[in-house]
């Protein structure tokens, strides 16, 4: 299960698995911010400040 909390956060199967137990593992996930939304938030930011210029 913590590989497809891993996957599910938007990051790699195997992302947290450096000896943590399970439990520490999923908390890693529970804590961790999607990496897809805010890049793709900063991607619209970036778009719309270029058309203002």
């Amino acid at each position: 299960m913590p590989d497809e909390l891993d996957q599910l956060q938007g990051f790699p199967k195997g992302w947290t698995d450096t000896g943590m137990s399970d439990i520490q593992r999923a908390f890693c996930m529970g804590n961790a911010l999607i990496v897809g939304i805010p890049h793709h938030i900063g991607e619209v930011i970036a778009r719309r400040t270029a058309e203002e210029d």
